[in-house]
């Protein structure tokens, strides 16, 4: 499993390759590959509303970078034709 932190202030990426789709979610009717993007956040009994508001602040960041990303790769690749 790898573990990296992301350049915001509380969110943790789990990646793993051996990562199963989720039972609970394919039998509350989502489709496989649907339930295979899925993103899985966890709280604990510690977990405050002020961090629930950084991890979304911080996934909207991270959700930003990628379209920029893929934004910019999909303008090379245009202008490459």
């Amino acid at each position: 499993m790898k573990q990296n932190q992301h350049n915001g202030d509380y969110l943790i990426v789990m990646v793993s390759l051996f990562c199963r789709v989720s039972p609970i979610l394919l039998s509350s009717g989502i489709p496989e590959d649907v339930a295979a993007n899925a993103i899985r956040l966890s709280i604990g009994r510690g977990t405050e509303l002020r961090d629930v508001d950084i991890a979304v602040a911080d996934l909207k960041r991270a959700v930003n970078e990628i379209l920029i990303e893929v934004a910019v790769n999909n303008d090379t690749a245009s202008a490459r034709q």
